[in-house]
């Protein structure tokens, strides 16, 4: 079966691509904040894959809006069922939901205009707050207003591709994530993954979907292929044709590969390419013509900077026949491979701090206590909260040390963390959350008082954003 299929490897000349050039790539990557990790596939080899420390091969990665291009793919594979169609009209699926309220442009919409981003919506209505304060999200999504007729104007729109989700679980009796298990990902390889969910037990289908680098390859090189895996067609031939060209304007857009077209919840690229991508830097690009799939994982400002280093160095080095053997250039870019790194937080202060316990004043957040307990080699940092739960987060000087913690998220998240004192009465602590985009500092202030715990993110983008805690000591050991 597919599932067993294993990448090949090969010298980046060998596949046709100077290794100087995906070389320049990655030292551009390594000034950006921040890089996670980056593989790139060509004529069917890995030529080049890294992971920036402490990022690894093996954790899972929040995509965001990636998601919705594999929503995309579960649609085509109902389509191909006859489950579902582009040209069907969204009310048809939920007839026990239509109300006075829905307004006949909505009862107009298609398939295609959600998979297109063109339901005629002004902004998102989950941006906008709209939907989200109702228990049944589907119904307060078709009583939302239209400002435009459906299929005339693209304005992106999360909420739609959730709807897309939630026709896809009617019609097939399962999330999009186990129809994807069942119909795709055994087939690629992908192993089994997490999909959040609504509160009504719906894959929320525009973001929430979490992979590995190497799921995401294997999904670029299914998409490379227009949904063919190893001979076997998983995704109709006729929707992945649709679903990976130009189906509508997008122009009014700023960024050069934000306005070059929209396809399938799919963007259109330069150079006659298309990709996936994600808030903060998730990035699965496909190059037909080129034999050529990219992946980036990422917690970047600026999206548009990735692809245009890309453009700029490894698309002029791209050859269309095999080039001479490079062993200098190829040894340099291993090299630059494993140096890839995001570093601890590092002082060359060293400090004697006393463990204490900190009352904390009441907050928002349901935090009681913090206590601190000193070695050597860094601390622990314990938060105590209303409901009765202890967390502990270790966090050594000079090296990332690996802690699972929820620290108010939905789920048991990964941290790597480290220590540098700043000054006698001031202790950083820096954790990268490395399933996910996010990098926080946590400054702790001493003084006669007590303490000031700060937390400051590089993205509030779905990631809670903590009060100021003071604390007053409760225990000195």
């Amino acid at each position: 079966m597919g599932g067993n299929y294993q990448f090949q490897y090969a010298a980046p000349e060998k596949c046709g691509v100077e290794s100087a050039a995906i070389g320049e790539f990655v030292k551009r990557l390594q000034k950006m904040d921040a890089i996670h990790s980056f593989m790139l596939l060509r004529n069917d080899k890995i030529i080049a894959q890294t992971w920036w420390k402490p990022f690894k091969k093996e954790y899972k990665h929040e995509l965001f809006s990636c998601s919705k291009s594999f929503v995309s793919a579960a649609f085509g594979i109902a389509a191909g069922e006859n489950l579902v169609s582009p040209d069907d009209k969204l009310v048809s699926f939920f007839p026990e939901k239509i109300s006075e309220k829905v307004s006949e442009r909505m009862k107009k919409v298609t398939m295609k205009n959600l998979l297109t981003m063109a339901s005629g919506h002004a902004e998102c209505p989950l941006a906008s707050g709209i939907i989200t304060k109702s228990n049944d999200l589907v119904k307060a999504f078709l009583e939302t207003e239209l400002a435009y007729e459906p299929g005339s104007k693209f304005v992106y729109n999360s909420a739609a591709t959730y709807i897309i989700s939630a026709v896809l679980k009617k019609v097939t009796g399962r999330n999009v994530r186990e129809y994807l298990d069942e119909k795709l990902f055994r087939y690629i390889g992908i192993r089994p993954a997490q999909w959040d969910c609504c509160p009504c037990g719906i894959n929320i289908g525009g973001w929430g979907f979490w992979a590995t680098s190497e799921d995401m390859l294997r999904f670029g090189r299914l998409l490379l292929h227009k949904g063919s895996w190893n001979g076997q067609q998983l995704v109709p031939l006729d929707y992945m044709e649709q679903a990976t060209s130009f189906q509508i304007d997008n122009s009014m857009n700023d960024a050069p590969d934000w306005k070059l077209g929209y396809g399938y919840q799919i963007w259109q690229t330069s150079h006659n390419s298309y990709r996936c991508d994600g808030a903060c830097g998730q990035y699965i690009l496909m190059m037909p013509e080129k034999e050529l799939v990219m992946v980036i994982t990422a917690g970047v400002p600026n999206m548009q900077q990735v692809l245009t280093a890309f453009w700029e160095t490894v698309y002029p080095a791209l050859h269309d026949e095999s080039l001479p053997e490079n062993p200098a250039a190829q040894k340099e870019l291993a090299e630059i491979l494993d140096s890839c790194e995001h570093p601890p937080i590092a002082s060359e202060l060293r400090f004697t701090a006393k463990n204490a316990g900190y009352i904390i004043e009441e907050n928002s957040f349901g935090l009681k206590k913090v206590n601190l307990l000193f070695d050597d080699e860094g601390c622990m940092l314990e938060f105590l909260w209303a409901d009765g739960t202890a967390e502990k987060l270790r966090a050594d000087y000079g090296r990332h040390t690996q802690n699972n913690l929820f620290l108010k998220e939905n789920e048991s998240r990964i941290l790597e963390a480290s220590a540098a004192w700043i000054s006698e009465n001031e202790l950083n602590i820096k954790v990268y959350a490395v399933e996910t985009p996010y990098q926080d500092i946590y400054s702790l202030i001493f003084d006669n008082a007590g303490i000031r715990i700060e937390r400051k993110s590089n993205f509030g983008f779905l990631h809670p954003e903590f009060p100021v805690f003071h604390g007053l000591e409760y225990m000195n050991k």
